[in-house]
C-alpha cells in the first residue's frame, strides 16, 4: 500500500501600501512577508492591463519571508497591482488581494 502524499501547504502573500496615490515619478513601496516562509524562492509583482495580468518585478523573500518592490508607474490613471508567489511541490499558489493605485 502506498503512503497518502500530504496536502498542499496552505501559503499567504500578503501585501501592504504606504500609499494608495502617488505621482508617476514615484510608486510606492509595497512589502509582505509569505507564511510560511520559503527563503530565496520568488515573488512576483503583477499589474494588470488590457484584461490580463502581466509581472512586471520578482524578488527573492528573505529567510523569514519578507519581500518587499518599489513600484515605479508608467501610465497615469487608476493601476491595479497584486502579489503572487507560486505553487511548489508541497505549497499552494497566494494572490494577494488587488490593490488599485491613483497616479497622477
Amino acid at each position: 500500500m502506498t503512503p497518502a502524499r500530504a496536502a498542499s501547504t496552505r501559503t499567504t502573500a500578503p501585501a501592504s501600501w504606504t500609499r494608495t496615490t502617488r505621482s508617476a515619478a514615484s510608486g510606492p513601496p509595497t512589502s509582505g512577508t509569505v507564511n510560511p516562509a520559503q527563503s530565496g524562492r520568488l515573488v512576483y509583482l503583477q499589474q494588470y492591463g488590457n484584461k490580463v495580468w502581466t509581472t512586471i518585478a520578482s524578488v527573492k523573500q528573505t529567510s523569514t519571508g519578507y519581500y518587499a518592490f518599489g513600484i515605479k508607474p508608467k501610465v497615469r490613471g487608476l493601476v491595479a497591482y497584486r502579489v503572487v508567489f507560486t505553487a511548489d511541490a508541497d505549497h499552494a499558489q497566494s494572490i494577494s488581494a488587488n490593490k488599485t493605485l491613483s497616479v497622477s
